[in-house]
């Protein structure tokens, strides 16, 4: 029981979205660690590598570092997995392990010099070996501090840890005198400079970041155009409303070049939908958006079993229906195998849709209403009479089944007529107003049929990615497999 609770807290983990409070996520990870260790130390690893929830990432990573020191291995690949090769030998398969993004090596450690359980001696180690490669590269060094909140976070490490800067370090931080040609050097000319076509010069010259360089230049068609020469495939996507606003995109040359930037977002693409600022009416800008999503797909892992996507659309669950078209638009186009979604109350209904957009999938929907009881079975019965075998099920719902067929009994019936293992995974959606029921998990866990379950807020889309990756693999394979397969990181002469 200790077992299955700590896999469900990581489970949870795994696609809950902290929005970067650490303090909330942090709690299901050290509970995970202390009645499980050695389950969760591997799944706290396997989801570096597996999840696109960062923030969640980071918890896990944290939970590590702040772990029992009677394990000092978790500690070890806390360490590795926070720096990774760009600053140590790593032993084994983990020998290219990149370390995180800086900004995300300051945020952890921002949190854990403010929280109860710091783990000082390992952290100044960290600290030291982190800020001393930081020195060897000024071009690498300019580039963190010039990020935001960079400057105030390294000079925080370097005074908490009680680490000696050099002459360039503490020029920049300390003396205010930052050396001739760096690019703290080059923000204090463009914020002199008079003329916008000299400030637009300086910022593409020195490669001023984004993110300040914007807080630098007026808002003019000269300074668009630098910005669009310095931006990042992913913040020319975030920059998308901002850009087609200012009118730069009327100049061929500036359009050329930020469609080429567009055309590389593949990392936060397939959830652009959901921030207005990566909206925009530019066909031809659109065009290349859809054409980036398509690339990132096909860079995904494939889900080759046959999957089958269960909506609740009983009473109150318009939030599953909503769920369900993001789901669908991001799941199909993962699927090697068969995929069949079936919307369900007390009865199924079949939900097609032209193609995988989610414009598509949202047509698909626009009929269903949330009304009605919850018999989760009716729609794996609905999926099994019309011919479809899935392999894995997928259910959105709030889990408050409350008429038969029950979803438990018709899996069972399945799963002893064809000899399949099915796989269920359980989305909990929870219903403003309503508290959500586990009465669905709770009948499998009863006949110990496998099942996973996540408490996802409804409007917690960037999780679907994270599903994708969870629904692929080969078949016969589980995550659990993946997780007791995979070893601890550490570096090149430590033992444990």
């Amino acid at each position: 029981m200790e077992q299955n609770r700590a896999r469900m807290l990581l489970w949870n983990s795994l696609v809950t979205v902290p929005h970067r409070d650490y303090a909330s996520a942090l709690p299901a990870f050290e509970e995970a660690l202390q009645e499980d260790p050695d389950f969760a130390s591997r799944a706290i690893v396997e989801m570096r590598f597996r999840s696109k929830i960062r923030d969640a990432v980071d918890a896990g990573v944290i939970a590590l570092l702040q772990s029992d020191p009677t394990f000092p291995q978790f500690r070890e690949a806390g360490r590795c997995l926070l720096l990774g090769s760009d600053i140590y030998s790593i032993a084994g398969e983990y020998s290219d392990l990149q370390g995180l993004p800086p900004f995300r090596i300051l945020r952890i450690d921002h949190f854990i010099r403010r929280s109860d359980h710091k783990s000082p001696r390992l952290m100044k180690g960290i600290a030291t070996d982190w800020l001393t490669k930081l020195e060897s590269n000024h071009r690498r060094f300019d580039g963190v501090i010039m990020q935001p909140n960079g400057k105030r976070g390294v000079k925080a490490m370097y005074k908490a840890y009680h680490v000696k800067a050099n002459d360039y370090a503490k020029a920049i931080l300390w003396d205010n005198n930052p050396p001739e040609n760096s690019m703290p050097w080059a923000v204090k000319q463009v914020i002199a400079a008079d003329d916008v076509t000299e400030k637009a010069r300086l910022v593409m010259e020195y490669h001023i970041p984004y993110a300040t360089a914007s807080s630098l230049m007026p808002k003019s068609v000269e300074a668009g155009i630098a910005l669009v020469d310095i931006m990042t495939p992913t913040q020319a996507l975030n920059s998308r409303s901002w850009v087609e606003k200012l009118g730069v995109l009327e100049i061929p040359e500036v359009k050329s070049a930020y469609l080429a930037k567009l055309s590389q977002a593949q990392a936060s693409v397939s959830s652009a939908e959901h921030r207005k600022s990566a909206q925009g009416a530019d066909e031809e800008v659109q065009a290349v958006i859809n054409q980036a999503k398509e690339t990132a797909v096909a860079h995904s892992a494939k889900i080759s079993r046959d999957t089958l996507l269960l909506v609740d659309k009983s009473g109150s669950m318009e939030s599953a229906i909503q769920f369900a078209q993001q789901a669908a638009s991001r799941i199909a186009p993962l699927c090697d195998g068969n995929f069949m979604v079936v919307a369900f109350d007390t009865h199924g209904r079949v939900i097609t849709a032209r193609d995988n957009s989610l414009a598509a999938w949202k047509s698909a929907f626009s009929v269903i209403r949330a009304q009605g009881g919850t018999s989760v079975g009716s729609g794996l019965s609905t999926a099994l009479n019309g011919g479809f075998m899935p392999e894995q099920v997928v259910i959105i719902t709030d889990e408050g089944e409350n008429n038969r067929p029950y979803y438990a009994d018709v899996l069972q019936q399945y799963m002893g007529n064809t000899g399949l293992l099915v796989n269920t995974y359980v989305i909990n959606l929870k219903p403003s107003g309503y508290r959500s029921s586990n009465s669905v998990t709770l009948s499998l866990a009863q006949i110990g049929f496998p099942y996973e379950r996540f408490a996802v807020a409804d409007n917690d889309y960037y999780v679907l990615d994270q599903l994708g990756g969870l629904l692929a693999g080969a078949k016969g394979t589980s995550l659990v497999d993946l997780i007791l397969q995979r070893q601890l990181p550490c570096r090149v002469g430590k033992s444990f």
